[in-house]
C-alpha cells in the first residue's frame, strides 16, 4: 500500500501601504538580512554565508516563544537561503532550510508593486508575500496563514512608519557586499532639505535617496572615500573623502573631522548650498560623537 501523499499549503497575503511609493518600499525589503529591524517579534536576523544581495545569501532568524530567552528550548529559529533577487521588479524569492519549527519545505516569494485608486492615479503600494510549503505538523494551513498575515501586516506598519518619519534620515543600511570593505554599498534615504536650508513639513515631503559604493578605507590613515553610484536627487558624479585629523601631535587635544568632495553641477543649486548643507550634516555627526563620548 502506498503513503497517501498530503496535498502542499499555498497562500498569497497582501498589505497595503497608503502613501508610501514602490520605490520607498522596497530597500527595506531587500535589505534581506535586517529583518529583525521590520519584525519585533524576532530576536536576531543576521548574515551566515553569502554575499548581500545575491543568490545562496543564508540569513539566520530567530525568535523567543513565552518571552524567556534564556531556555534554549523556548528559541525558534531557521535558516533561510535567497533564491533570487530581482530590484527591478521588486521581488525576492527565499527558502527555509534547516530549522526547529517543523518546517520540512517552504519556499515564498515577496513584491513590492505599486497600488492605484480607480482614477489610475498611484496613492501608495502593496507588498504581496505568497509561500508554498509541506503540511506541518500541528498547524493547519488557516495557522500559517493568520500568522504569515500578522508578520506581513507589521512589517507594512514599520515600514510606513519609517518613510513617514519627520527626521531627516529614514534609513541607511547595507545592500551589497561585506561591511567595512572596497565595494560595499549602502542605501540612505532622507526627507529632501531645499536649497533654502529648510526641511518640508507637509505630507507630501519628498524622500531624496542614494546608493553609495565604499571605493577605500584606510584604518590606519583614518579616512575613507566613496562614490553615489545611483540616486534620484540629480546628482550625475558625486565622490567624497572623510578623515580624521588629530588637533595636536599625540591626539590628546581632540580631533577634526574633515569632509572633502568632488560633484558635478546640481541643477538648481548653487555650490555654497551644497557646501552649506553637508556643513549642516558633518556638525550634526560630529555633536552626536561628541555626546556619546560623554556619556
Amino acid at each position: 500500500m502506498t503513503e497517501e501523499t498530503q496535498p502542499r499549503w499555498e497562500g498569497k497575503l497582501i498589505a497595503e501601504l497608503k502613501g508610501p511609493t514602490p520605490d520607498q518600499a522596497w530597500p527595506f525589503l531587500e535589505d534581506f538580512c535586517n529583518l529583525h529591524k521590520l519584525l519585533p517579534t524576532l530576536n536576531t536576523c543576521h548574515r551566515v554565508e553569502g554575499v548581500l544581495g545575491q543568490p545562496g545569501l543564508v540569513r539566520y532568524v530567530s525568535s523567543t516563544t513565552f518571552g524567556d530567552d534564556s531556555d534554549s528550548s523556548k528559541i525558534k529559529w531557521a535558516n533561510e537561503r535567497l533564491i533570487m533577487m530581482d530590484p527591478s521588479d521588486k521581488c525576492f524569492s527565499y527558502e527555509v532550510l534547516d530549522n526547529n519549527i517543523g518546517l520540512k519545505s517552504y519556499v515564498a516569494t515577496i513584491k513590492v508593486m505599486p497600488m492605484n485608486d480607480g482614477d489610475g492615479k498611484m496613492v501608495g503600494c502593496t507588498i504581496e508575500w505568497s509561500f508554498v510549503s509541506d503540511p506541518v505538523e500541528g498547524w493547519g494551513i488557516q495557522d500559517m496563514r493568520s500568522f504569515f498575515d500578522f508578520c506581513l501586516q507589521s512589517m507594512a506598519k514599520k515600514i510606513e512608519a519609517a518613510i513617514q518619519e519627520p527626521s531627516g534620515l529614514s534609513d541607511c543600511h547595507g545592500i551589497h557586499g561585506r561591511n567595512g570593505e572596497p565595494g560595499c554599498v549602502r542605501y540612505y534615504a532622507g526627507f529632501s532639505l531645499s536649497s533654502e536650508g529648510t526641511n518640508d513639513t507637509g505630507e507630501n515631503r519628498p524622500i531624496s535617496w542614494s546608493k553609495e559604493r565604499l571605493v577605500s578605507v584606510d584604518p590606519l590613515g583614518r579616512n575613507l572615500s566613496y562614490k553615489m553610484v545611483d540616486s534620484n536627487i540629480e546628482f550625475t558624479s558625486y565622490v567624497s573623502m572623510v578623515r580624521i585629523v588629530p588637533s595636536d601631535g599625540d591626539g590628546e587635544g581632540g580631533c577634526t573631522i574633515e569632509w572633502s568632495f568632488a560633484v558635478d553641477p546640481v541643477q538648481g543649486w548653487m555650490l555654497e548650498d551644497l557646501v552649506r548643507k553637508y556643513e549642516a550634516g558633518l556638525q550634526g555627526m560630529a555633536k552626536k560623537m561628541e555626546d556619546s563620548f560623554g556619556n
